[in-house]
């Protein structure tokens, strides 16, 4: 269960690497449905889908909430459907790799008539790859899968605090 903590906020930092990436090809998806949508109602048919065509399934990315606190960075990431054997995480002090398939839930007849497909049904894989705007250890990250919620805990590095040191200085 998630709990509000007040140290606990949404990520704002802006840096060299947003908090997340933008994928014009999500866009142009989105874009697709919205206009097959709105043609599907009017017109019956759907003009844009021979325009544009979609995969359907494809590779996408899961949605995600990122927070920082003072220790660590927490990432959750839903992923309903999928297997704890399907997926793989990698870490780098900079980098947090997520990668996952799911086969398909059912078995359609080749008969069947799509009117509207958002990969639910076919098999889907995603790939979510983040640079992290702090160093992590990547030795002690734990991760949990509950309820299609991948839940990561990525402890910071504990920065080296300068420290002062007195050289004792020999003669010859």
């Amino acid at each position: 269960m998630i709990t509000k903590n007040p140290e606990m906020s949404p990520i704002l930092r802006r840096s060299e690497f947003p908090a997340g990436y933008w994928n014009p090809w999500n866009e142009m998806e989105e874009m697709r449905r919205g206009m097959d949508d709105l043609f599907g109602r009017f017109m019956g048919f759907t003009p844009v889908s021979r325009l544009i065509p979609s995969d359907g399934g494809g590779v996408v990315e899961p949605l995600v909430e990122i927070f920082e606190t003072a220790e660590e960075l927490l990432f959750f990431l839903a992923v309903p459907g999928f297997e704890l054997k399907t997926i793989e995480v990698s870490v780098t002090a900079d980098l947090l790799n997520v990668h996952g398939e799911r086969k398909p839930l059912f078995n359609l007849p080749k008969d069947v008539r799509v009117y509207r497909r958002y990969g639910l049904i076919e098999q889907e894989n995603f790939v979510f790859n983040y640079t992290l705007p702090v160093p992590v250890d990547p030795n002690n990250v734990k991760a949990t899968l509950h309820q299609g919620i991948l839940e990561l805990h990525l402890p910071k590095i504990v920065p080296a605090k300068a420290a002062t040191v007195n050289v004792k200085i020999d003669a010859e």
